[in-house]
């Protein structure tokens, strides 16, 4: 059967339950009748994504040709699932050169248009196989797009398909390698349809991010979704080297102060709460300011920044000092992300996206 999506100029880029608008290109994402205008837009679909990579862009004078008529206000692109295919196409619709798939998937973003690239890769990459899966990805990949936060991820860590051998893999850049984040798991990991879980004494996670190389000054985030409510302290996430000004990490505990997060600076900020199974999100907008918060909501904004980052990789589930993994952690990791700098809205709004991902999943705290 057909894998199809419909699709609409949408001018106004109004609101239109079951659909996302990115740009004034709206794309539908939930059962409408499509056929009887929903929004008042004319609607069409798109081709068949199976073993293909579409590519779409709204035509604002809608009069493109079509079967009947010069009529429509989508045009469609189309190639094979191969990272040269899309490239190429993308190279020959900007009229540019593209160094690869994932700059021309960021070309085309930029530019106005939609494309199943970045979702489809990420489960071809991973052997995703699991229907729902695949659909929590795919609308997750459409939401934070539609939110203007794609373009701030630099690592998605979905933790999916139930195995370090799909867990591992960045939804931004979901290539086996170092230079892509993708995770190296070390010690002890158990997984499964909920996330990952690490044993406490020797299991952490090597993202391979380094902030002093990608990260500049005054603009950088960080979350995870932990799924476990407990009294330990061990680190969500973490890196540091001999300098304290340089650490970055952060602890959760389900009584008193429920977290302690360093955000390149030797000076916590803590947050109150009554439960450790919560998305915990630092995001530093300046080097003055920095958003802590718990399940999208600001708690604490504090800390001047360091002059210098951390010159050694983040570690998941423990933290990374100076090479030597420590404080290890025990909690279920349902979702991760590294990136720029987001403002309160914009945290707001990457937890929403998160928490749709994980009820899709049934897996959501």
């Amino acid at each position: 059967m057909a894998t199809t999506r419909p699709f609409s100029y949408n001018s106004a880029q109004s609101a239109i339950t079951g659909t996302i608008n990115i740009g004034t290109l709206c794309i539908g994402v939930s059962p409408l009748a499509y056929s009887a205008n929903p929004g008042g837009l004319t609607w069409w679909m798109g081709p068949d994504e199976d073993n293909s990579y579409v590519i779409a862009k709204d035509v604002s004078t809608t009069n493109f040709p079509t079967p009947v008529g010069n009529v429509g206000n989508v045009q469609f692109w189309k190639s094979t699932n191969t990272d040269l295919a899309f490239t190429n196409l993308v190279s020959l619709i900007s009229g540019t050169t593209q160094g690869s798939a994932s700059v021309a998937s960021a070309w085309l973003l930029t530019n106005g248009y939609w494309t199943n690239y970045d979702a489809q890769a990420f489960i071809s990459a991973a052997v995703i196989v699991n229907d729902t899966e695949k659909t929590a990805i795919d609308t997750l990949v459409n939401g934070l797009k539609a939110d203007s936060l794609w373009a701030k991820m630099l690592a998605i860590y979905p933790f999916v398909g139930s195995s370090g051998a799909t867990c591992k893999y960045n939804l931004k850049n979901p290539l086996d390698t170092d230079a892509a984040f993708r995770l190296n798991f070390q010690g002890g990991w158990t997984f499964s349809a909920n996330g990952a879980t690490p044993n406490g004494t020797t299991a952490y996670a090597n993202t391979y991010f380094i902030p002093s190389n990608n990260w500049s000054g005054g603009s950088s985030s960080m979350s995870a979704y932990s799924r476990t409510n407990n009294v330990e302290t061990g680190n969500v996430w973490g890196t540091r080297s001999g300098a304290s000004s340089t650490l970055f990490s952060c602890t959760l505990n389900s009584t008193g102060n429920l977290t302690a997060c360093y955000h390149n600076t030797n000076a916590s900020t803590s947050l109150a709460g009554t439960t450790s199974a919560v998305n915990i999100i630092s995001s530093r907008i300046s080097t003055s300011a920095q958003i802590q918060g718990i399940n999208g909501t600001n708690q604490s904004n504090a800390s001047n920044e360091s002059a210098s980052f951390s010159p050694n990789p983040i570690y998941l589930s423990a933290i990374n000092f100076s090479g030597t993994p420590s404080g290890y952690s025990t909690r279920e990791l349902a979702f991760a992300h590294i990136g720029t700098g987001l403002n309160q809205a914009q945290c707001t709004s990457l937890y929403n996206r998160i928490q749709t991902f994980q009820t899709t999943l049934n897996r959501q705290v």
